[in-house]
């Protein structure tokens, strides 16, 4: 049994070396095999090796490829570490190490084709980027020589154009100073010019002192291209005297009302010298004489300096600072005759309500409404075209201040705007009415209006029996009003220039009530004489005082009489008191105002005057009088007013016009303005005026 189970034994050893011997076999297959993969890897390396070589000068991009190679390298190291624990592990898990090799095998060869594949690309990516940049070495070579030729030629080029230039410069630069030569004297050949037309509007009658508060374009623009034009005026806005003289809203209010009454007193006068009786045209607004120019147009800058702040807080304030031209932003000039229309009705209700106590006392009145809805219809009788409705219902709405009760006083000056801007708007529709009816004559006609036979064909189209009788001195002057005011050439708004002017000379419409005969007024309102005085010198005794202590500073190098200057103030102080007679003190009050006028350059220079404090120091006239005017305390709720310390109040002595531009008619022989003498009694039965003049 043994020996059977040795035979089985030795059958079994043999069949085991028969497997063993198969699997030498297979191993040594499997050695022969990977001394070839070693062989071919060693190849591969080789060859990798030689291409490093040759692509060891090219870009970045190959050195991100190496990595690959170092990844393949670590793979088959990774593989030999594999193989080598399969040797050991052959007999347990020959199968499975062969099945692992080959996959491992494919994947190699997958890889390395890849690999291969990948660096035919990138050789022939370096191989065409090669091409490129011998092509950009040769376009860089061929560009670099164009470019050193075109230099030469540039050079050759600007070396031309620089001493042509050069020339060119110095040419020029004699131009120029000869240039520069003539505009120097051009600037100063229209300095000359523009300051002589600026120095002439100083000197002309009528004044045009307004072109100071309303400048027009070509005065702006003057100023604009000289700002070193110095012109010599008075209405310096900034001058801190002018702005110490600005009146109170109370004085203020005063003013205006005796500027219409003896505006009113001055026409009526005018009016008595015409043979005929007939009416003449009132474009005067001031007469009032301060003495001097300077210190007249001084106090009359800061009366309308007062108008302008003022000119919100009353409506008699506001009527009269657009009659003066003062406009808001927006808001529209008055039409030619505002003033006229204005003033005849003020003189109507002077005439038919009178006396106006209130008008001298406080500057507004209160009057029965009946009286001044009766006058404005009278005034509007004539309109050309159809009431306007705020003209129509101006009756109702008067009725409505006074409760429907005509018989009631309403407050004037609120009604006198009313009544204002009533009339403005009835004035521009009888100006339209009036321009459509032109433009129906000559456009369709085809005949442009050029000569008087134009306007007398307009005028009986108008109104023709009237234009039977209008003489043929007024239809020539209307024509020539509408002539000027069209401008040069004629044609701009000749329509609406023709229109005014018929309306302004009263031909038909509004202006018919305007040029009747003004109304006699038996009692004035009772001006107190002295009122303005006391208001001036109250302000300008501080202006005085201060000039007084820089004379009697420097009397010797001034060669001031200033005990004679001291004289005339404590005269002027002992009139004020005692209240006499207005005539002494204003004269002297004027002496007082030529000796400031004469002092105030050279005290400038030395010390310009500045707003007193309010505690006054020592007082070389000698202790201020006591006042009472304008004592009462102002009401709450108004625009701040200037303080006690700055209450003048004054008007100029030359002729202010509401319209420039606007003349009396010439046909009936008028003179512009009454001068009275100073020592001269007032007449039986009319006001004393407010200065004598």
């Amino acid at each position: 049994m043994l020996g059977g189970y040795t035979k089985h034994l030795g059958g079994e050893i043999q069949k085991q070396e028969i497997e063993l011997n198969v699997l030498a076999s297979k191993l040594s297959k499997i050695t022969d095999d990977k001394i070839e993969t070693d062989k071919t890897l060693v190849n591969t390396k080789d060859r990798v090796i030689e291409m490093q070589g040759e692509l060891a000068d090219m870009t970045q991009d190959r050195d991100k490829h190496k990595e690959n190679v170092y990844t393949l390298e670590r793979k088959i190291r990774d593989l030999d570490d594999e193989l080598i624990g399969a040797k050991k592990s052959i007999e347990t898990s020959l199968a499975r190490l062969e099945k692992k090799h080959l996959d491992e095998k494919r994947d190699y060869d997958a890889t390395m084709s890849a690999f291969k594949s990948e660096l035919e690309t990138l050789y022939q990516h370096q191989e065409a980027e090669l091409g490129a940049k011998k092509s950009i070495e040769t376009s860089l070579a061929r560009l670099e020589k164009k470019h050193v030729d075109e230099k030469r030629d540039y050079d050759a080029t600007m070396s031309a154009l620089k001493s042509e230039l050069e020339t060119m410069y110095n040419t020029k630069k004699a131009e120029l100073g000869t240039m520069t030569t003539q505009k120097l004297a051009f600037e100063k050949q229209l300095k000359m010019i523009v300051a002589e037309h600026l120095a002439r509007l100083e000197r002309i009658e009528p004044p045009q002192f307004m072109q100071h508060f309303l400048p027009d374009d070509n005065y702006k623009h003057a100023l604009k291209l000289l700002p070193n034009l110095e012109v010599q005026h008075n209405f310096n806005m900034k001058d801190p005297v002018t702005d110490y003289l600005v009146p109170t809203f109370d004085s203020t209010m005063v003013i205006i009302s005796q500027i219409y009454t003896d505006k009113i007193i001055s026409d009526l006068a005018a009016e008595e010298q015409l043979l005929g009786g007939g009416a003449g045209r009132r474009c005067s607004l001031m007469d009032k004489v301060y003495g001097t120019r300077q210190p007249a147009e001084l106090n009359l800058c800061a009366f309308l300096d007062a108008v302008k702040r003022y000119r919100s807080q009353h409506p008699k304030i506001r009527s009269f600072s657009r009659l003066v031209g003062f406009c808001d932003e927006g808001e529209a000039k008055l039409p030619p005759g505002a003033a006229d229309f204005y003033l005849a009705v003020f003189n109507r209700i002077h005439a038919r309500a009178g006396p106006l106590v209130a008008e001298a006392a406080e500057g507004y009145s209160l009057v029965k409404c009946k009286i001044i809805s009766k006058v404005f219809r009278e005034m509007t009788r004539g309109a050309f075209a159809n009431l306007h409705d705020d003209a129509a219902s101006m009756t109702e709405k008067l009725r409505g201040m006074a409760m429907n009760d005509e018989e009631k006083h309403i407050d004037l000056e609120t009604a006198m705007e009313m009544l204002l801007m009533a009339w403005e708007v009835q004035y521009k529709q009888d100006t339209d009415a009036i321009v459509l009816v032109a433009r129906n004559c000559f456009e369709s006609n085809k005949s442009p209006f050029t000569t008087p036979e134009d306007l007398h064909r307009l005028l009986e189209k108008l109104e023709p029996a009237k234009a039977l009788l209008i003489p043929l001195g007024e239809e020539t002057t209307i024509f020539r009003r509408a002539m000027r005011n069209a401008g040069p050439t004629g044609r701009e708004g000749a329509h609406t220039s023709l229109a005014e002017a018929i309306l302004y000379f009263g031909f038909v419409g509004l202006g018919g009530g305007i040029t009747t005969r003004l109304e006699t007024v038996r009692t004035w309102p009772p001006y107190d004489e002295f009122r303005t005085l006391e208001e001036s010198w109250r302000v300008m005794r501080s202006v005085v005082e201060a000039q007084l202590q820089v004379l009697t500073q420097r009397k010797r190098e001034l060669r001031a009489d200033t005990d004679y200057y001291i004289s005339l103030c404590r005269d002027l102080e002992l009139k004020l008191e005692a209240r006499d007679d207005a005539t002494e003190p204003w004269g002297i009050f004027r002496n007082v105002l030529a000796l400031w006028t004469t002092y105030r350059a050279p005290v400038d220079k030395i010390a310009p005057f500045v707003r007193p404090s309010l505690a006054s120091s020592a007082s070389l006239i000698g202790s201020s009088r006591p006042t009472t005017v304008d004592a009462t305390p102002r009401a709450s709720g108004d625009i701040p007013l200037p303080q006690p310390d700055a209450r003048p109040s004054s008007t100029d002595s030359m002729e202010a016009t509401l319209e420039e531009g606007i003349s009396p008619k010439h046909a009936n022989g008028r003179s512009r303005s009454i001068s009275k003498s100073p020592t001269r009694a007032p007449r039986a039965g009319s006001p004393r005026k407010m200065i004598p003049s």
